[in-house]
């Protein structure tokens, strides 16, 4: 796996052609390229009226725990490649 310019993946099976992903970029309007649309934004201000004690918790330390046990899976299964395409 090989990351370029910050937004395409590049993918390298041992036994299979190159992949390439890159979004689909929407057109540079601004209903389809804020902040809220396009980043964390809507995270981070559900946090401050949850912190302010305006809104309800939706996340929990498990879901967070859980979020990272997945990444942690993934980079097990995909080290084993990394490692593999770095001797080429």
């Amino acid at each position: 796996m090989q990351v370029e310019n910050v937004d395409t993946c590049i993918y390298r099976p041992l036994d299979g052609p190159a992949q390439t992903w890159r979004p689909n970029y929407t057109l540079p309007w601004g209903d389809s390229s804020s902040l809220v649309t396009m980043g964390f934004v809507p995270a981070l201000r559900h946090f401050e009226e949850v912190a302010a004690g305006r809104a309800v918790n939706e996340s929990d330390l498990d879901n967070a725990a859980r979020t990272l046990e997945v990444a942690e899976q993934l980079y097990a299964q995909l080290l084993p490649t990394w490692s593999k395409a770095m001797d080429r």
